[in-house]
Parts: C-alpha cells; sequence; structure tokens
C-alpha cells in the first residue's frame, strides 16, 4: 500500500509519544538539522518504530511531525489555556516539553539575535573571568587593582550596551515582521471580500439575464400559440364556408334535376313544401 494512502490512518497515544521520543533524540536531531530532502532520516525513524512493534511510513512520520508542530504552534499563537490545548492536541505535555525549546517555532531573525546575544554575554563573562583571573596573578603588576576593575567595568558596560543595541534592533525588526504580516493579513482580506462580492455580482448578472431568457421564451411560447390558434380559426371559417357553397351547389343542382323532372312528366312540385307558413 503506498504512502499516500496511509496519511489519514490514526496515530494511538503511545504511538505518538514514541514517536516523539525517536524524533527528539540528539543523534536524529543532528541528522535533521540543515537537511531539505530528509525523508531517509524519517525512514530510520520508521524503522526505529518497527523495531517497538508500530508499523508507520516514512512519509507519515513526517506527516504526523508536521501536524503536531503545526498544532502546538496554534496553541502558542492563540494562548491556549492548557486545559483546552490538552484537548486539542494528543500528548501536550511531551508535544511541549520538545516543541517548547524547539527554536524552528520562532522567526529566523529572532533565532539570530538570541543566538548572538547568548555569544556576546558568554564571550563578556569568558572576558570578566581572564582578565579578573589575570588580576589576581600579577598582585606585582605596576597599574593598581582598582584601575584594571574600572577598565573592566567599562569594557562590560561597553558590552551591555552592545546587547541593549542588539535587543532594541531585534525588537525593531519584529515590529517590523509583524507590522508586514499584518498588512500581508489585510490585503489577504481584502482580496478575498473583493472576490466574494465579485463572485455575488456574476451570480446576479447570471441569475438576471437568465430570467430575460425566461421571460423571451415565454413570450415567444405564448406568439407561437396565439398564432397557432389564429390560423386553426381561419382554417374553421374557410372550412365551413365551403360546406356552405358545396351545400348551396347541391341544392342548385337537386333543383335542375326536379325542374327537368316537371318538364318531362308534367308535375308541378312546389320546391316549399317542406317549410312552415
Amino acid at each position: 500500500m503506498s504512502s499516500k494512502t496511509n496519511k489519514g490512518v490514526a496515530w494511538l497515544y503511545n504511538e505518538v509519544c514514541a514517536l516523539l521520543d525517536i524524533w527528539a533524540d540528539q543523534e536524529i536531531q543532528q541528522q535533521l538539522a540543515g537537511r531539505l530532502h530528509n525523508m531517509c532520516i524519517y525512514e530510520k525513524i520508521s524503522k526505529r518504530l518497527t523495531d517497538l512493534g508500530i508499523h508507520r511510513t516514512g512519509e507519515q512520520c513526517r506527516e504526523k511531525i508536521k501536524k503536531l508542530r503545526r498544532d502546538y504552534k496554534t496553541v502558542v499563537d492563540n494562548n491556549y489555556s492548557p486545559a483546552f490545548a490538552r484537548k486539542m492536541l494528543v500528548c501536550y505535555d511531551k508535544v511541549h516539553e520538545i516543541f517548547g525549546k524547539c527554536a524552528v517555532l520562532k522567526p529566523s531573525f529572532v533565532i539570530e539575535s538570541i543566538v548572538y546575544n547568548e555569544n556576546i554575554l558568554n564571550n563578556g563573562n569568558e572576558i570578566l573571568t581572564d582578565k579578573h583571573s589575570d588580576i589576581i596573578k600579577d598582585n606585582n603588576s605596576n597599574l593598581p587593582l582598582n584601575k584594571h576593575l574600572d577598565m573592566h567595568g567599562k569594557k562590560h558596560s561597553k558590552d551591555s550596551l552592545n546587547v541593549n543595541t542588539c535587543r532594541k534592533k531585534n525588537s525593531a525588526n519584529f515590529n517590523v515582521f509583524k507590522q508586514s504580516n499584518k498588512t500581508c493579513i489585510q490585503k489577504f482580506k481584502k482580496k478575498i471580500k473583493n472576490s466574494v462580492e465579485k463572485q455575488a455580482f456574476l451570480h446576479r448578472k447570471l441569475l438576471k439575464r437568465q430570467t430575460t431568457l425566461h421571460n423571451k421564451f415565454i413570450e415567444l411560447e405564448k406568439k407561437r400559440f396565439n398564432d397557432e390558434l389564429t390560423c386553426e380559426h381561419n382554417k374553421l371559417i374557410a372550412m365551413e364556408a365551403q360546406r356552405r357553397k358545396e351545400k348551396e351547389q347541391e341544392i342548385e343542382l337537386f333543383k335542375s334535376l326536379l325542374q327537368i323532372i316537371k318538364e318531362k312528366k308534367g308535375i308541378n312540385i312546389p320546391f316549399n313544401c317542406g317549410k312552415k307558413d
């Protein structure tokens, strides 16, 4: 059976927990880091699940991780309560434990700024530690201890200022990112609204066109019916006139025959014998 037909298969609670444990393994994370084509890694995860008695393909594992990550991001972005999140997301506690520390849920520039700030802080602490150790070792140095402390204090203040500057810059970048997202959402909503209005306008136009054609069809049918009725009436009138004409001809012919008989036989036959006085 192909992997496409098994995408919608249901995952049990223990299966999801096992998948998360394997996916969060340090070795798996190192292999997944920085790889665009990672299906071979998910095939390894599938084999490890098979060893546990859970039969899932690599495609199913990848789709399930994507869905869990997407659902957890929805929970975080909408600030849902833990009770509601547990109802919405299977294995919420384990998902929160794993994806809560995952940097992939944050914007890339925020991640870089956090790493940069941590490096600055670590370097500053290492510099201060090294300098203080040098001061303790060089007790017989020509420079007084207070001067060393002042220099390191200034260096620490400078590093703190750089950290604050980076934080402000990252905050500004995040605000720009948030504003751009808001603008994109507004444009998207406007586009959807225009599309809906356009569809409604086309629908009304189509209904109006159909109504017009229906009315024209009814008018044509009425006209055709009236024409047929008039034609039938004229035919009946013509047939009646023809019948009367033939009847008159028959009467005239009958009179002629009686007249001939009268002349030959000498019989007087009144033609109005059938009429009442």
